[in-house]
């Protein structure tokens, strides 16, 4: 379990909630807190771009019970900024980019040309 999920599951049970780590099941969010379907990004600073997997977007869009938590570090204390879904889509832009994994046997057959 990473330190921002931890820090987000103490986080969830100070507030009453009951949090489960499922970031291992590949569901689409990282923590089941009573209703709530977490995502948890970490980022170097509290703004800019952040990215999600297919599974994490088709998720988030279909769940009206789906959060984006933000952790980012001060002075090395983790700080949250705590987003609902509705409003990550009302103000975000959103850009798809494709990710291709090519397996080393499909490259290493591949011919290659000295430039």
């Amino acid at each position: 379990m990473s330190k921002e999920i931890e820090s987000v599951m103490e986080y969830e049970r100070s507030q009453g909630r009951n949090p489960e780590d499922v970031s291992r099941r590949y569901v689409g969010y990282d923590i089941r807190s009573d209703d709530r379907l977490i995502e948890v990004k970490r980022r170097a600073i509290k703004y800019g771009f952040l990215y999600m997997t297919n599974n994490e977007f088709e998720t988030f869009l279909q769940n009206q019970n789906a959060y984006l938590y933000l952790v980012y570090y001060r002075e090395d204390k983790p700080r949250l900024r705590i987003l609902h879904r509705d409003t990550v889509l009302a103000n975000s832009k959103i850009s798809i980019k494709y990710q291709l994994r090519i397996r080393k046997k499909v490259l290493e057959s591949a011919e290659e040309v000295e430039l």
